[in-house]
């Protein structure tokens, strides 16, 4: 199997089942402040900035006037003029350069927080691990948040079902956390990501691909009725006259592919395999980019080197659990 295939290990898995891990997910966080900043934020972003609130946060997307995603964001509230943008952290730059090009006299400050990290922290055990002055919402909703006193640590919860949360905060703040779990290396923090099905701008979609595409509905990011904001235009034109063909799905494959990414065929390519990983059981998972008429027709796909996948669903929260070791037999 090609080492562009991460893998899951076994002692991962069995933490993940009995406890909990933790992993830099390598995002970058950035604080947005001013007396004008829901006001700008709102003509920027492609979700409802109305929508946020000291203990929901909301995914969105921020595009060129062309329509082209330059980062997706997930934005939480600290104040009601101070609120942390998360953004992939190989796009900070970018994302600065993009939030900050339409400023003209708005009284709106970005700022890198480059002494922050964010954390994953998920597994059977994941809400017990949490910081006790974080207090989050009774409901178990997507995107729901909370934040200890100090407002050092704020967490962010990423999935229902198996739990998931990201922490934000200067890393010497989550060092309790971190000791206390089986901490994650890089393969294990992607592996995990691509096992749930939740695609990721820079990874499994780009500029090159509408966030329609890339179901930034499925994720709750854009809102249809708010009104204008940069890249509005396109994205309506495609939402309303039929222009989301394909879209990004959760498949699993009859045995691993030998690489990721490759084209996915039925009698002539037709998709992108963008990603997969597998388990320790060698069980594997992808993110994959179909034409939405031939999932629904119930095509058969095949990969490169043999064997086909299947298509479970539309990427969207976390769905992977791990599962016991199949007991072998003794010899």
């Amino acid at each position: 199997m090609s080492a562009t295939i991460p893998t899951l290990d076994s002692a991962c898995e069995a933490a993940l089942r009995n406890h909990a891990v933790v992993g830099d997910t390598r995002w970058a966080a950035i604080e947005a402040s001013g007396a004008d900043l829901r006001d700008y934020l709102q003509g920027q972003i492609t979700q409802n900035i109305r929508r946020l609130s000291d203990d929901q946060a909301i995914h969105c997307a921020i595009l060129t006037p062309q329509g082209k995603a330059v980062s997706e964001l997930y934005i939480v509230q600290r104040t009601a003029e101070q609120l942390l943008i998360l953004t992939p952290g190989h796009l900070l730059q970018a994302t600065l350069q993009r939030l900050q090009q339409f400023l003209l006299r708005a009284a709106v400050r970005f700022t890198a927080l480059t002494d922050y990290a964010v954390y994953t922290l998920q597994g059977a055990a994941a809400a017990q691990q949490l910081p006790s002055n974080i207090h989050m919402p009774s409901h178990s909703g997507w995107l729901t948040t909370g934040t200890d006193p100090s407002g050092q640590i704020t967490a962010l919860r990423m999935g229902r079902e198996p739990q998931q949360f990201w922490l934000i905060a200067p890393p010497a703040q989550l060092q309790t956390i971190t000791a206390a779990c089986h901490t994650l290396n890089e393969e294990s923090v992607t592996a995990l990501r691509i096992l749930h099905g939740l695609p990721e701008f820079g990874q499994e979609w780009d500029s090159t691909i509408h966030p329609l595409n890339a179901n930034l509905i499925e994720t709750d990011g854009v809102d249809f009725d708010k009104g204008c904001y940069v890249g509005q235009e396109v994205t309506s034109r495609m939402h309303w006259r039929g222009g989301i063909k394909k879209r990004l799905y959760r498949v699993a494959f009859d045995q691993p592919p030998e690489q990721a990414p490759c084209p996915i065929h039925t009698s002539a390519p037709i998709g992108v395999l963008q990603s997969a990983a597998c388990d320790s059981q060698g069980c594997c998972f992808g993110i994959a980019l179909l034409p939405i008429e031939s999932v629904e027709q119930q095509t058969r796909f095949t990969l490169p080197q043999g064997g086909s996948l299947r298509v479970l669903t539309p990427c969207r929260a976390p769905c992977y659990e791990p599962t016991e070791p199949t007991p072998q037999p003794q010899s």
